[in-house]
């Protein structure tokens, strides 16, 4: 393949791929894609810089599951995440989410936190089959957990220490997830 029939080809590619990203509808599709591809497993907050919640007055509406008294999630390890369906990036990481939970929901606390409308949200879950358990803020979320992104996603040990503090989309079904989990259930 000669030199400008290579160049021209990669011009076509390069016009294809800005030509997606100014159309609405694929420019969420290629953000989607893109973050599940380049996203990768959270990282552990050393011990000596861990945050520890100081409150667990927190009441949430459930919208796919029952109320909930964040106060019952003392003593357990917990896993937080703020997110809403027209963010790419929250799209992006919820498969693996989804997964996570699968894997642990009888033994961890897991909170979703949207404060979208409830058909938004059903609909969003039924089409996407998700069965994580989601709920809305009816009280002012805990200082620890304030942020101002989203997605943004809380893991905390049994003693309410933030053990994981991640803004922007991860991947959630990594080993070294699994393993982080696991020690957290021991302690």
């Amino acid at each position: 393949m000669n030199k400008v029939l290579r160049k021209r080809i990669s011009n076509g590619v390069f016009f294809i791929f800005v030509l997606l990203l100014l159309i609405p509808f694929t420019r969420t599709q290629v953000q989607i894609f893109l973050t599940r591809y380049i996203s990768f497993s959270p990282g552990v907050i050393d011990k000596e810089s861990r945050e520890t919640l100081d409150t667990y007055e927190w009441s949430l509406q459930g919208i796919t599951a029952q109320n909930l008294d964040f106060a019952t999630a003392k003593n357990k390890v917990v896993l937080v995440n703020f997110w809403a369906t027209w963010c790419p990036p929250c799209v992006a990481e919820l498969p693996s989410m989804q997964k996570l939970y699968d894997r642990y929901k009888n033994k961890v606390a897991f909170v979703f936190v949207s404060n979208e409308q409830d058909s938004i949200l059903h609909k969003f879950m039924k089409t996407n089959e998700y069965d994580f358990p989601v709920y809305r803020a009816t009280s002012n979320t805990p200082p620890a957990l304030y942020g101002k992104s989203l997605p943004l996603t809380y893991v905390l040990d049994k003693k309410g220490d933030i053990v994981i503090r991640k803004e922007g989309a991860a991947d959630w079904d990594t080993s070294e997830m699994n393993q982080t989990m696991e020690k957290l259930l021991a302690e």
